[in-house]
């Protein structure tokens, strides 16, 4: 399946990731296995808070708790909303032939 068929990608993305891959010098597929790397450091970063919140919430006391829940939804807003936008992240799973 070529990139420009996935249902989810406009011909805008593909402009854009092949732009910013000739600013950088690189090639197509080199600027979308970043941007794949930077979607896989997202997930893992998920389950990290998922994990040191359990972890929190097994050892420490309410207090200390509800403070984490706090900063890791704000974590968790910024690495849904705002790394999209700014990297690309959507790209998890394109194929990359093209």
């Amino acid at each position: 399946m070529l990139l420009s068929e996935k249902k989810f990608i406009s011909k805008r993305d593909i402009e854009f990731i092949r732009k910013q891959a000739i600013g950088n010098n690189i090639s197509f597929k080199i600027a979308i296995a970043q941007l794949k790397r930077i979607s896989l450091g997202t997930i893992f970063l998920h389950f990290l808070l998922i994990g040191i919140g359990i972890n929190i919430f097994i050892t420490s006391d309410f207090s200390d708790f509800e403070s984490y829940v706090i900063a890791a939804i704000i974590g968790v807003v910024i690495m849904n909303f705002v790394a999209p936008v700014i990297l690309g992240a959507k790209l998890l799973f394109v194929s990359l032939k093209e």
